[in-house]
């Protein structure tokens, strides 16, 4: 993971091409997963809702059309 974001942090996003990191991942709640995005060259993470660990549902709290770059 760590190696992953390193190069994420080094690659050469722009306005013009971000990069996004979809993440679905423990935060220490024991009855669904975190699921979010980190957007590239700003480094902003953006929470969209969250999920059973097995995909059995996903709850969707982020209503946005637009995330910010």
């Amino acid at each position: 993971k760590r190696r992953c974001i390193a190069t994420l942090n080094d690659a050469q996003a722009g306005p013009d091409s971000p990069i996004v990191f979809f993440r679905m991942e423990t935060d220490g709640r024991n009855d669904s997963a975190l699921l979010s995005l980190q957007i590239w060259p700003s480094r902003n993470v953006v929470e969209l809702g969250r999920a059973d660990y097995h995909g059995r549902w996903i709850e969707w709290t982020h209503n946005s059309d637009r995330f910010p770059v």
